[in-house]
Formats: C-alpha cells, structure tokens, sequence
C-alpha cells in the first residue's frame, strides 16, 4: 500500500513540474529566426516538385548569405544599363539564371482539403526562420540615416463605397465588365450644320423635339445640343436625320492608351509590361491617403524616389524610429510597390503617390524574430497603414505573428506574403487564411522554377530578374519576394481608387487576373496573373457604370417627328480620334 502511495506521488509531482515548464518551451518557439535568403548556388529541380503539404508546420531549408558591407556613392548616378548586386556588393551587368527552366509542367498532384489547425507544441521547430523570398545575395550598406520629410498618417478615404456584392472572386470578370467604357460625355450631342441652314429655325425644331442647342463654337461651327442622358446615341441619330444637319454624334472621349513613365531604367522594367501596368495607369497611378506599409529589412530613407512619400516607421532591430535599410530587400520591395514614376529618375513602381510606411524588423543579415514581426504589424495598423507587405516568410508556424495577422484583418488591413522560395508548401505567414498569397512567375508567364505552391496560393506575379531600387542603383533580383511586392502595389492603388474592404480586394484582383496552368484556380498559379489594366478598369466601371440602354416604357411618351422626309442617309463615321497616344504598345 505505501509503495502504491508512493508512485501516485511521484507521478502527480511529473505532471505538475510539466504543467510549469511548457508555457516556457512554447514562448521560446518565437525567439530565434533567420532570414530566408535562397541563394544563387541553390540548384533548380530536375523532377516534378514534390506533393504538396497543408499543414502549416511545415519545414523549410535554407541557408543564411553572407555578405560584406560597402560603401553606397552620396547620390545615385543616372541610368543607363541597369546594374545587378553581386555577392562582393560589386555593380556588375546581370547576368542569365543559370538554372534551367523545366521543360514541361510538372504533373498536379492530387488537391487534398485545405485544413486549418494550430501546431502542437512537438511538431514546432524550436528555432524559427524569416527567409527573405528574393534569390539574390545583396550588401550591406554604412550610409548613415539622414532627415527625412514625416508625414501624419491619415486614415481619410475617398467616400465611394462598393458594396461586397458586387466584387465576387467565384468567377471572372466578363469582358463586357472590363472593356465597358463611358465613351461619350453624359446628356450631350455635338452637330454640324450644313452650309445655308438657318440656326434659328433648326433651333426652334429642335426644341419641338425636346432638345435645348447651346451656343456655336465660333472656331470650329460645331453646336452642343443638350439630349436625356443615357439617349445620346438615338438623340444623335434622330437629329441626324434632319434636313441641313452634316452629321450629329455624341460627344466621344478622348483616352490615353497606356501611360510611359520617362524614369530612364523603364524600359528594362518588363515586369510592368507583363502585368499591363501601363495600360492600368491610364486610369490611376495612386493616391496620397494610403499607406502602404513596408515590413521587412527598412528602405533607403535617401532614396529620391521615395523623396516626400514616407511617414513615421520604426526600427525595431535598433529600437528607434528611423527604419534605414543596411541590407537591400526591403529598399527592392518598395521599389517595386511604390517608386514614384514619371519623375525622371531611375524607375516606376506601381503606386506613385501612396505614403511609404518603413518598418524594420530584419537586420543587415537578414536575421530577425517572430517577436518583432509581430511588433511590426501591429504599429502598421495602428498607425494608419491599409496594405502591409511581408516579402518574408519562417521554417514553422508562430503563433504570436498568426495573432498579429488577424488584428491586422480584424481592422480592415489587407495583408500580402511571398509564398517561398523552396519549391515545396506554402510557407508561413503567407498560408494564413487572411492573407494573399503570392507565386512567381517569369516574364513569359511560366511558373518560376523555385515558387512556392499549394492549396493556400492566391496569386502570381513577376519574381525572376525583376529590376527595382538598389542601395548603389537599380538591380535585378529574383523571388517570391518580388511577386508579393507587385500584388502589393495593386491593392495599394485599388485602395486608393474606393476604400474597398479586404476581401474585396482580393476578390477584384482575382477575377481580373489572367489565367494560366489548368483552367481556373490551380496549385501553381492560384487565380492566375495579376492585370493591373483590368482590376483598376472594372473597379472604376463598378463606381462609375458607363451609360446602358434602359427599358422602354410599356406606354412611351409620343414624339414629334418633323413632316418632311430626310435628305441624306448618314454616312459619316465620327471624326474624332484621341491624339494622344503615349505608348504604341
């Protein structure tokens, strides 16, 4: 019996002491990490990738870069041929992959339920990695942080509202819903008259049939005749139809086809092309209410292309508030989000007015911890930042940065993630259910070889040799890093047209993408390619719909017709044609 009391003793004793003891082995889990840095040597797949995982615990490799300060030059010299970081921190022209590219697809393993669940403390990897998804080793830098402008966040949005209805993800924007256009100014008619033809009496007849004629336009004879709106093409016709007019036509709009920025390192940006983001500038280039915030290694706080566009961030490696970047990254990230075009210098983001949040959690090697990833995010939307970008992504799963994600959600926060580097799961943050997941792809639209794929992926978007902002200049650089940074820029400029919740966001972006792979959402290229030109148009035709042929009444009011017959049948095409065409492309 004594010996029965002492067992019972000692086992009551085990499971106390392990009750203590487990909060500690959990909270180690967020201690340590390093950045994810996949580099150049990493040799390509030869065989299919393997079957994908749901789970979010897990394991990547990686091997941390090492690389040696240099000094950047005191301004950045003009562009001609854009340069490539090479790992001595060299300027070197860019060079091919020398990975080669698969030559088929490879086969789709079979889709298993996504499934949602917290890791138990056995399956977490004591020792988390943040792994930049960019390929390229890069520099460090001794530029020492100078003043910059800081500017108050604002929370102020435009007041249009788009109802969660009306963006839907479930299928793709028909090519009516895209292409359809306002073509001509609302409730107008533009008239010529023929030679002879009295303005008075047309005036007068024009007025029995409802029509108000405003006054001639002494330079080109032309006359502006007030119609009801949404009848300017029958109006037109109607009046065209009457003896002395030379023709009658609503009055068209003029559109720029696609917008060309005159940054001199442009034309090498062929990542813009690949999305259609000249032709999505036409309709906006961004706005100064959204902030877009940049988590990741800080960014070039000197940089004249982010010159009066950053508000307060914050270092939380130093612990101070000025988020200089010493690595690299996070200055090609935010060069690729929002470098302001059209100014002349170096090169175009996609976002050329949104506010630059810089946020500062990995240090000059690329190291960092949970604890500050989940510090970052916080201050981002505490601070009035609507976008945060997360070209990062861990070896496991992390509680801690899960919660900081879904306080981001809970206030209306988009969140956007590189999916890895490693050919293997979707990595985490980036398989979280609220946030965009983002793959590569190339230039050519194939999926780039070392992309992260699965049930979670959302989207993709340029990741090979993509050429941003650089510490000594542009470079090229390669990465599920740079894919999640464009996806960035566009929800940054859908923010800025409507303060679309996120959901909506990602629902616009989605049903206007491109799709590639197998028909629909696939594991290699989620809902495909994003296109800037058509998620920024179908926004604006859902805000502003274009003029649409309206019922006929049971009982249509009687029109007057005038008592004699026609001269002529009208022939005459409209005549104006915009003349402004900024890119034939």
């Amino acid at each position: 019996m004594r010996n029965h009391l002492i067992w019972q003793t000692l086992i009551a004793a085990g499971v106390a002491f392990g009750l203590v003891v487990a909060p500690f082995n959990s909270t180690l889990v967020a201690q340590s990490a390093r950045l994810l840095d996949d580099t150049p040597s990493a040799p390509a797949e030869e065989s299919p990738p393997p079957e994908p995982v749901t789970d979010t615990t897990v394991k990547e490799t990686g091997e941390a870069v090492s690389v040696e300060p240099v000094n950047p030059p005191a301004t950045y010299p003009s562009v001609e041929t854009p340069l490539v970081e090479s790992n001595d921190g060299t300027a070197v022209a860019p060079q091919p992959e020398s990975t080669p590219e698969p030559e088929s697809q490879p086969s789709e393993p079979e889709n298993t339920p996504e499934e949602t669940r917290v890791a138990t403390d056995s399956e977490i990897d004591p020792t988390l990695s943040i792994e930049h998804a960019d390929d390229t080793a890069v520099p460090q830098s001794t530029v020492q942080p100078s003043d910059t402008d800081t500017i108050t966040p604002s929370t102020e949005l435009p007041t249009e509202q788009v109802l969660a209805s009306s963006i839907s993800d479930e299928t793709k924007a028909t090519e009516e819903e895209i292409t359809s256009s306002t073509q001509w100014e609302s409730g107008k008619v533009l008239l010529q008259l023929k030679d002879g033809t009295g303005l008075s009496t047309l005036t007068n007849l024009l007025a029995e049939l409802g029509f108000k004629v405003g006054e001639l336009d002494k330079t080109t004879g032309a006359l502006l005749v007030d119609v009801p709106v949404g009848k300017e093409a029958e109006s037109a016709a109607l009046i065209q139809s009457l003896a002395g007019i030379r023709y009658a036509e609503p009055v068209y709009t003029a559109t720029a086809f696609d917008v060309t920025p005159n940054d001199p390192a442009f034309p090498s940006q062929t990542n813009m092309l690949t999305i259609n983001a000249p032709g999505g500038w036409q309709y906006f280039t961004g706005s100064a209410k959204v902030i877009v915030a940049i988590i990741d290694t800080g960014i070039d706080l000197t940089n004249p292309d982010f010159a009066g566009r950053i508000v307060q961030g914050y270092d939380f490696v130093n612990d101070d508030d000025t988020a200089m970047d010493d690595n690299g990254h996070g200055t090609h990230v935010a060069g690729i989000v929002a470098a302001t075009g059209n100014n002349s210098y170096q090169l175009a983001g996609l976002d050329w007015a949104a506010k630059i949040m810089p946020i500062k959690v990995l240090n000059n090697s690329g190291t960092g911890s949970a604890l500050n990833v989940s510090k970052g995010i916080i201050y981002a939307v505490d601070h009035g930042a609507q976008i945060i970008n997360l070209s990062l992504g861990f070896d496991g799963y992390s509680a801690e940065v899960a919660s900081a994600v879904e306080y981001a959600y809970q206030h209306g926060v988009t969140v956007v993630a590189a999916s890895g580097n490693t050919n293997s799961a979707v990595t985490f943050p980036a398989n979280l259910p609220h946030v965009i997941a983002v793959g590569a792809v190339d230039d050519d639209e194939n999926r780039w070889v070392k992309s992260n794929y699965g049930s979670e992926l959302d989207l993709v978007a340029p990741g090979k040799d993509v050429l941003s902002s650089g510490l000594i200049g542009p470079v090229y650089k390669s990465g599920t890093s740079m894919a999640a940074a464009h996806v960035t820029g566009l929800a940054s400029l859908l923010r800025g047209i409507s303060p679309l919740k996120s959901d909506q966001i990602e629902k616009t972006m989605k049903s206007t993408s491109k799709d590639l792979g197998t028909t629909g959402w696939d594991q290699y290229f989620g809902s495909g390619l994003i296109q800037v030109k058509n998620a920024l148009k179908y926004l604006f035709n859902i805000l502003f719909p274009p003029h649409r042929e309206e019922p006929a009444d049971e009982q249509p009011s009687q029109v007057i017709y005038p008592t004699f017959t026609p001269t002529m049948t009208p022939t005459i095409t409209p005549t104006f044609v915009p003349t402004i065409i900024l890119n034939n492309g």
